[in-house]
């Protein structure tokens, strides 16, 4: 028997290894040659690739790359292209991988993602006619030479770099706040080269449901309240649940699942507050990886990338009442009341038990009443007593 198999990256699995894995692995073995026939079908289109880069930039002589030098990323691939040889300048054309974005499934993702994708090494200049400059740390990717981080652990060893990184950081973030949008959803551009919020909000577990053929939220959905957005993402994990062969271990782990799964619905409004559950809404960064970080040589931030899994979303954090409460403060309560770790729950298909048994269950009762249910619960026992030492006492006093 053969002792592993091959995986997209080129590593490999082992069968014990396969079985202990909460993915669908059966769906990642088919990916190798997925990927081969992929490459095969780009080999034979690079005239295509060529008028494409040359309709678009309107060059007249460009030369694609031997294939030794195109790049796979997990979603994509990237073909360098020279313009104008022997001139140094090179452009990145970047193809989605129709295996591992559900195309088979949902034919017309790869189209959607393309649309999703804009942002990817440029400057934001309009969004629905109310953003102007909103990222303009987001340069040309072409012209600027680059840094990325790779090792987050330097950022540990250099208290100055650190310092900056973070602060450029947090600038990026409070940038974002600032600007409000009408609905949950996706940024798309059109072919008229308008940026709106046109589409269902496409996260990087959303894009993974559909790979899997696991049905997820319409792609013209949008949302203008947060309830119905968590409720429709939380009939996701139950379609998880229901259409991966793998989701359910044994009895005690669906129990476990099923009952973490209907509490997180019931404390919806535990964490959502029906007073300021609508718009406007920001844009949140949901793919901060190091690789996707460029800085410069002082660790200032210059560029993000792979920005094709932002969305926009009310981060509760941003609806405390106090206008003159810095951000550090709004995030502290939004983390102390419980908030971030609902939210990371209902996000995360496969962190959710976890998330909930470890940072959610403890805040309330093992009835699940209301948040500090206990010392609710102790305060009306001792109510209770008070009560009936009162009772006995008039009871007493009629003799």
């Amino acid at each position: 028997m053969i002792t592993s198999l091959p995986l997209f990256k080129g590593n490999s699995i082992s069968l014990e290894d396969a079985l202990e894995n909460d993915n669908n692995i059966l769906y990642q073995l088919d990916y190798p040659q997925q990927k081969k026939e992929f490459w095969l079908y780009l080999l034979l289109h690079k005239n295509g690739i060529k008028d494409l880069v040359c309709f678009y930039l309107y060059a007249k002589h460009y030369q694609v790359t031997n294939e030794a030098y195109w790049l796979f990323g997990s979603y994509n691939i990237y073909i360098p292209v020279y313009i104008d040889p022997p001139s140094e300048q090179v452009v990145l054309v970047r193809i989605p991988l129709p295996f591992k974005i559900g195309e088979a499934f949902n034919p017309g993702n790869m189209d959607k993602k393309l649309q999703f994708a804009f942002p990817n090494g440029l400057t934001f200049a309009e969004v629905s006619s109310t953003i102007n400059s909103l990222l303009g740390f987001l340069p040309n990717l072409l012209r600027t030479r680059y840094i990325i981080i790779s090792l987050t652990t330097y950022l540990l060893e250099n208290d100055s770099h650190r310092q900056t990184f973070f602060r450029d950081l947090a600038n990026i973030i409070i940038t974002l706040n600032c600007t409000r949008l009408p609905y949950i959803g996706s940024l798309t551009l059109s072919d008229n080269g308008v940026i709106s919020v046109t589409n269902w909000p496409l996260t990087l577990r959303l894009q993974t449901f559909k790979n899997k053929g696991i049905p997820t939220i319409p792609r013209a959905l949008t949302y203008q309240a947060i309830e119905p957005y968590i409720l429709d993402l939380l009939q996701c994990h139950d379609n998880h649940i229901y259409y991966q062969p793998n989701t359910i271990h044994n009895t005690n782990d669906s129990q476990e699942q099923f009952a973490a799964l209907t509490m997180i619905h019931g404390l919806l409004y535990q964490f959502v507050s029906r007073q300021y559950h609508d718009k406007p809404f920001v844009l949140i960064l949901t793919d901060l990886h190091p690789s996707n970080i460029f800085v410069d040589e002082d660790w200032h931030i210059i560029s993000l990338i792979d920005l094709e899994w932002a969305y926009t979303f009310e981060e509760q954090e941003k609806r405390l009442q106090d206008p003159n409460a810095f951000q550090a403060q709004i995030m502290r309560q939004y983390w102390d009341s419980g908030s971030f770790w609902y939210f990371q729950a209902t996000h995360s298909p496969k962190g959710l038990l976890s998330v909930f048994n470890e940072h959610i269950q403890h805040r309330f009762c093992e009835e699940h009443c209301t948040q500090q249910a206990k010392g609710f619960i102790q305060k009306k026992v001792e109510e209770e007593k008070e009560y009936k030492d009162r009772l006995r006492k008039r009871f007493d006093n009629v003799g």
